[in-house]
């Protein structure tokens, strides 16, 4: 948003909207289809193509800590190797238990 609002030099909506469409910039904290932040066109689509990844938390009973876990998938674009662990049930669970 800041990249659009500064390229549109203007908070105008209608200039911040175009200046969003016409974004292309590496992709930072979410992983791209493409690699790169770029949004759709076309009316009311303005979308961006993010990776769906899964992650799976694990309580560590040693240090009492929550941790997440990469589950799926095993690569993304650009990252060979992204899934951390497999899906696994906690050790106590028991099937028909909430």
């Amino acid at each position: 948003m800041k990249d659009a609002i500064e390229r549109a030099g203007t908070l105008n909506k209608t200039n911040v909207r175009d200046a969003l469409e016409t974004t292309d910039m590496p992709q930072s904290l979410l992983i791209m289809e493409n690699g790169r932040i770029t949004f759709s066109v076309g009316v009311n689509y303005h979308e961006i193509l993010p990776k769906t990844f899964i992650e799976q938390l694990v309580w560590n009973t040693t240090t009492r800590e929550l941790k997440p876990y990469v589950i799926y998938p095993a690569s993304m674009p650009g990252i060979s190797s992204f899934k951390q662990e497999d899906f696994a049930l906690p050790p106590d669970y028991e099937p028909g238990t909430p």
